[in-house]
């Protein structure tokens, strides 16, 4: 994924990312950060991922704002 300014903690089962749509969780199993470059923003995961969801997005910069302008 890109867009990763930081990862604030992770193991096996979850991961959470601060991106630029904001906080990102990512549950699963066997899950591993492959790579991390907070200077390209890139994040690469690997393992299960059962669900992905934003806690939070700064204002202006969520999905929906893009659509519905």
């Amino acid at each position: 994924m890109t867009g990763v300014s930081n990862v604030d903690s992770f193991n096996d089962e979850v991961i959470v990312a601060y991106t630029d749509y904001g906080e990102l969780i990512l549950r699963g199993k066997g899950l591993t950060i492959e790579q991390l470059n907070v200077e390209t923003g890139e994040l690469s995961v690997r393992g299960q991922i059962a669900s992905a969801a934003y806690t939070d997005a700064p204002a202006g910069k969520g999905v929906f704002s893009k659509i519905f302008r």
